[in-house]
């Protein structure tokens, strides 16, 4: 998904990845754009991405080197546009399920409750879902992205040519859609 908005501050992820249960935030930091607000951007991401990826120009990657939390990883952009791997990412243990759940709409939530629902309020129903596991809430949080992302992925790849260019990415964008009830 492209720009896809999560948390209960609504920011907007670049790009989220859903592989083999896992989720991934990729910030994408081109040579123009400023690491005024990386600082603020990797703390929201880690409260509910397994993964947290920083793909930059050359212009940043020297002071992103120093600067990024180990567990974070960074990929630099080279001058013929293929990427390289700096440093992988580590796993994210710290996940949190209040940020997780305001990521998802409540109709889905009601959708997924085992308990009732009938005459709770949006605020009610996540306090039920922070009750449990935080395994079980993150695959929720991934089946509701999934739901969301994959028919657009899918038609962005039967609409492609054989690579992908840059101007495709938007295409991929996930519907912006007030996720908190």
């Amino acid at each position: 998904g492209n720009e896809v908005m999560y948390g209960t501050s609504g920011k907007v992820a670049d790009l989220v990845i859903l592989y083999n249960g896992k989720i991934y935030a990729i910030e994408i930091k081109s040579d123009s754009d400023t690491l005024a607000r990386i600082d603020d951007q990797l703390f929201e991401y880690q409260k509910l991405f397994n993964y947290v990826i920083v793909v930059c120009g050359p212009r940043h990657v020297d002071k992103l080197v120093k600067s990024l939390p180990n567990s974070i990883g960074l990929c630099k952009i080279m001058k013929n546009n293929t990427v390289m791997d700096l440093r992988q990412p580590k796993k994210n243990t710290r996940l949190n399920k209040a940020e997780m759940l305001f990521s998802i709409k409540t109709s889905y939530l009601i959708k997924m409750a085992n308990f009732p629902t009938t005459g709770k309020n949006a605020d009610e129903i996540r306090t039920c879902f922070e009750k449990k596991r935080i395994s079980y809430v993150q695959k929720i949080l991934y089946d509701y992205w999934y739901s969301r992302m994959k028919p657009i992925f899918e038609l962005y790849i039967s609409d492609r040519e054989d690579l992908s260019h840059h101007e495709d990415v938007p295409s991929i964008s996930t519907p912006q859609a007030p996720t908190i009830s």
